[in-house]
């Protein structure tokens, strides 16, 4: 009888979430976004069972059958030593009425978009030549190089932090569309496939950078803005602390750009879960949560991590919070890719006109604050997506040109790139002082490239290999 009774409250529960998760919200309010974030946040706990999307074993409960059988749907398994959850892609997306279709239709579509791994490429030059500009404010520069926002081309080209925004919202498309072929996929399995991507090519960009720093150590030519890398000798505890990863620390002792590094790893260890959150909600209450992430990350900055130096603030845990909300939304994008594709295909010439440039407004162009909040990187994720839904169009030319044979060989070295850029800008700087900048540009491409090039097929490639041949090994 206690099993019974247990049984049908369970399933009393399950009903009454999965009617609140189909029912038709427009979102008129708060309110009603924060019930159907609730209920998304509960379908992502343990133990919980949520329109039969999940089922587990959990502290001596066993299985139902339908969920320990062979055919059963496949999906991403979490396993533990009391915890086992499998994530039936297929039931989560038919929960929402909203997003069933499109989600039944990109199962069969695309399950890679080289345009995507160009655009990569290409942000990854955005933020070496922001760094090259830094380097080049440092000396005597023409007026134009000090204010490049008044030349919309040239800010395109230099605004390395909505790159660095553009590579999460790239990395939360990513690594969404393995779940959109109802593809199999352990947890262990994902996250050593994702840790083998990331960290072995870290540590080579460490290894670079600490032997400049060695051998380039103290120089102060540039003052304060560009002096502060490599002016202390490498220690123990400072590579300790760049081994470990993802802590807080002073990321701009000798590899600057790493320090969206220390978020990306963060985040890929608890994608799964934002994976789940980003299946149940819908458009606006996407939108809403990235929204409140940015709240959440800007409140917590300015009253639990205050009094942080601005090296060691930039790996703040407060911001990987805000940056979740960026990992959301390209998820988001990636499970509504072909929704929005069809939509914007539809829509009139002047509607795609003001969308693109309202996407590349809000791109370039971010508010800065708003009440006392900083929204920047909110509304560059915002007009992000709005700008990868236009590269997402099929036989345009902008697709077309990210195709083309260099951008694509680009986009297989971009993250080799942007982990060396900097060392090699550094050590060109130091040793080219007396020379303007923009004497050693062309050098610091090539080198740049060359060395990015020697470091994808010598450590980027092996390393990924590697991770498969482990996760298929567990």
């Amino acid at each position: 009888m206690r099993e019974l009774h247990l049984k049908g409250h369970e399933d009393y529960r399950t009903e009454r979430m999965s009617k609140a998760l189909r029912s038709p919200l427009l979102h008129p309010s708060w309110s009603a976004w924060a019930a159907e974030f609730s209920a998304a946040l509960l379908s992502a706990l343990p133990g919980r069972r949520v329109a039969r999307s999940i089922t587990g074993e959990t502290l001596g409960r066993k299985p139902t059958a339908s969920s320990s059988t062979p055919s059963a749907p496949a999906g991403l398994q979490i396993r533990a030593p009391k915890l086992t959850w499998t994530i039936r892609w297929e039931k989560l997306a038919g929960t929402q009425s909203g997003t069933a279709g499109s989600t039944q239709k990109s199962a069969s579509g695309r399950s890679h978009y080289p345009e995507l791994d160009a655009l990569r490429g290409a942000a990854a030059i955005v933020v070496l030549m922001n760094h090259f500009q830094q380097v080049w404010l440092a000396t005597s520069h023409p007026h134009w190089i000090a204010r490049p926002k008044l030349n919309p081309l040239l800010w395109l080209l230099v605004n390395g932090h909505a790159s660095v925004i553009l590579f999460f919202l790239l990395s939360g498309f990513v690594l969404t569309l393995p779940s959109l072929r109802g593809s199999h996929q352990p947890y262990p399995r994902y996250l050593i496939r994702r840790v083998c991507r990331i960290y072995p090519p870290y540590l080579a960009g460490l290894l670079i950078s600490v032997i400049g720093c060695t051998f380039f150590l103290g120089r102060s030519q540039y003052g304060p803005e560009i002096s502060g890398f490599w002016s202390a000798r490498p220690d123990l505890r400072s590579i300790l602390a760049h081994l470990a990863m993802v802590g807080r620390f002073n990321v701009y002792r000798y590899d600057g750009p790493v320090w969206s590094l220390v978020h990306e790893m963060r985040i890929s260890i608890i994608f799964p879960l934002l994976l789940i959150l980003s299946r149940r909600l819908k458009t606006w209450s996407t939108l809403a949560t990235a929204a409140a992430c940015t709240l959440l990350s800007s409140l917590s900055l300015r009253f639990l991590e205050t009094g942080l130096p601005g090296s060691v603030r930039a790996t703040a845990w407060s911001l990987t919070l805000s940056y979740c909300g960026t990992f959301l939304l390209g998820s988001a994008l990636a499970q509504r890719r072909e929704q929005y594709s069809r939509a914007l295909g539809k829509a009139p010439l002047s509607t795609r006109l003001a969308l693109l440039g309202a996407g590349l407004l809000l791109y370039l162009y971010p508010p800065s604050a708003m009440y006392g909040i900083d929204v920047s990187d909110f509304a560059i994720s915002c007009g992000g997506l709005i700008l990868l839904t236009f590269c997402l169009q099929h036989g345009s030319k902008t697709t077309e040109w990210l195709r083309t044979a260099p951008m694509q060989f680009l986009g297989r070295i971009s993250y080799s790139v942007y982990l060396v850029h900097s060392p090699v800008l550094l050590v060109l700087a130091y040793t080219f002082y007396r020379h303007s900048p923009a004497t050693f540009l062309l050098p610091f491409l090539a080198l740049t490239i060359l060395l990015a090039t020697c470091i994808y097929y010598s450590v980027e490639v092996p390393s990924i290999k590697l991770g498969r041949k482990v996760g298929v090994a567990r």
